[in-house]
């Protein structure tokens, strides 16, 4: 199965989230250091890219992919939340509408929803 999976560079945009610093929680921390904002042409929808990303020595981005799930969601917030740290969400249609609460909880989270399609 093809996926139509929003670009690297689409989720870049929002994997940073909304800069919590890894000062609040503690010194070992993760954290959220910074947001990345890209140029409108990189966003380009229904293609597979994978360019070089702009990171620095150290940092990552995360995302989770075809939840969200009521079975896991509980401890992946909570782990995030434990080390002050954001990330993208790839969403499908089928189980945000089974379980819409659940994309509510991400996004009151201070996480990033993304559809993640698949033909």
């Amino acid at each position: 199965m093809k996926s139509l999976a929003l670009p690297w560079t689409l989720f870049l945009l929002f994997a940073a989230g909304s800069g919590s610093a890894a000062g609040a929680c503690g010194p070992d921390a993760l954290g959220t250091s910074r947001v990345l904002t890209l140029k409108h042409e990189y966003a380009a929808y229904g293609t597979v890219q994978y360019g070089p990303l702009p990171l620095q020595i150290g940092e990552v981005v995360l995302t989770f992919d075809d939840g969200p799930l009521p079975e896991t969601l509980d401890r992946v917030l909570q782990a995030l939340e434990a080390q002050c740290a954001k990330a993208t969400f790839f969403m499908t249609g089928a189980n945000l509408a089974k379980y819409p609460e659940l994309g509510q909880r991400v996004v009151r989270a201070g996480h990033t929803p993304a559809l993640r399609i698949r033909r």
